[in-house]
């Protein structure tokens, strides 16, 4: 039925009826803080960017836990890195004349001790019950919010010193322990490149979540001042019609009373 059709007594209704739906949506809008209009496809988008904000969120997390963990073995490894040193101010006593057997002995035991060190260390040292320097062959994916995963590979930091021998070849033993502080400062600049990472992946997740909050809140959120005056309206409305359907039922009154 057009508005052609509707006489005042019928459309008094209709437009009283819309106004009031009008101030009812404002004043819901207004206390819940969300816009509740029928706006069926931006609360479709406005949902997925929730969705897509509480994954990068996890990854977040993610990255931030791996970034721990990452600091741990490397702390780890920077103590393994300080035993090395050890052994090798060790081997070059050991190498030079002026000590006697007993003193290179006693060298020698100090030596296998820090090896032994570096072997507990590097077997025992554990994040949630990982370790990255007990041996290769441990792969720890981070799974990140973007949908992509960093991966952290373990390396091989235990020590054999069984063939070194202080007291008849303290150089090749020096020579064995400088590569193997190469090895160490290897697998801890690989360890200093993920963290890097993962540092970057959290800045640009939060970049990425911050964007997407603002975005959702430009769609949810009601607008305050718009809904006060929105409200406003609709009540004006409201009343004008009220008192036409009034005035109108008046005159229908007067006319049948005319007629009687």
């Amino acid at each position: 039925m057009g508005l052609g059709n509707l006489s005042a007594a019928n459309l008094g209704p209709l437009i009283i009826n819309e106004a009031y739906d009008g101030v009812s949506d404002s004043t819901k809008a207004i206390a819940s803080g969300q816009n509740v209009h029928d706006q069926t496809a931006l609360l479709i988008i406005a949902g997925q960017l929730r969705a897509d904000v509480a994954v990068n969120m996890q990854g977040v997390r993610n990255a931030n836990d791996a970034i721990s963990m990452v600091q741990t073995f490397d702390a780890a490894a920077g103590r393994i890195n300080t035993n090395l040193r050890q052994m090798a101010r060790l081997a070059m006593q050991a190498g030079t004349g002026t000590f006697s057997d007993v003193q290179k002995a006693a060298i020698a035991a100090e030596f296998n001790e820090l090896a032994a060190e570096i072997n507990r260390v590097a077997g025992n040292t554990q994040f949630n019950g990982n370790n990255l320097l007990g041996g290769e062959g441990t792969v720890i994916p981070v799974a990140l919010g973007t949908g992509e995963d960093i991966t952290i590979v373990s390396g091989d930091l235990g020590l054999d010193v069984s063939g070194l021998d202080l007291a008849g070849d303290a150089g090749g033993a020096l020579a064995a322990i400088r590569e193997y502080i190469q090895q160490v400062s290897g697998y801890r600049g690989y360890l200093g490149v993920q963290m890097n990472r993962l540092s970057e992946a959290v800045s640009v997740m939060e970049v990425g979540i911050e964007n997407a909050m603002a975005v959702e809140s430009g769609i949810s959120d009601t607008d305050i001042a718009m809904e006060f005056a929105g409200r406003a309206i609709s009540r004006i409305r409201a009343e004008m019609a009220l008192a036409v359907q009034s005035h109108f039922n008046s005159i229908h009154e007067t006319a049948v009373q005319l007629l009687m």
